[in-house]
């Protein structure tokens, strides 16, 4: 777009205050975000896969169970949870 202009757009920002904690206290600052050093990625291996079920639905990934109406998939993710569960202890 030729026409855009982005100093148009500074009348219309608005900066919020910080957001204060139930006792009334402004709420502190973040720590900022750990450096990753991303330069042996290409010559290290990636670790292994774990997986929830084998080959299917891999371990601390969100997923997604689809189909029709009535066929059975919560049962299915009930039925997984409890074999994770009793996996784990």
């Amino acid at each position: 777009m030729d026409t855009y202009n982005p100093d148009l757009a500074i009348g219309k920002l608005r900066v919020l205050p910080p957001r204060a904690k139930p006792n009334g206290v402004a709420s502190e600052p973040t720590a900022p975000l750990p450096y990753i050093d991303m330069s042996r990625w290409d010559t290290n291996p990636a670790p292994e896969r774990e997986w929830a079920v084998e080959n299917r639905i891999p371990m601390y990934q969100p997923h997604l169970t689809t189909g029709h109406g009535a066929i059975g998939k919560s049962l299915l993710e009930l039925t997984r949870a409890v074999a994770l569960s009793e996996d784990r202890f």
